[in-house]
């Protein structure tokens, strides 16, 4: 789970860089709040956007697992040799 540590990461990083920049904005606390409460929506949608990437991946990946193994079994149990070695 490495690209979930990179993808949290770059979000992270992201947060405090924008967060920052506004704060240090030359506009009124009230269009500044906004400006956070838009960005961090439009953040927390790509984030989540990428976590959905990643779990279909894990997905894909595990549906093909048991699929093999289910192969593997069906063959085991007919008493073919297993050539897959």
């Amino acid at each position: 789970m490495k690209s979930n540590k990179i993808v949290l990461g770059v979000a992270a990083g992201l947060a405090t860089g924008l967060l920052l920049g506004v704060l240090f904005a030359p506009h009124k606390g009230s269009r500044t709040r906004r400006r956070i409460v838009r960005a961090s929506g439009q953040m927390g949608d790509d984030l989540k956007e990428k976590v959905d990437a990643a779990m279909d991946k894990v997905q894909e990946k595990y549906d093909a697992a048991i699929k093999n193994a289910e192969v593997k079994l069906r063959t085991i149990v007919a008493g073919k040799p297993d050539n897959d070695k």
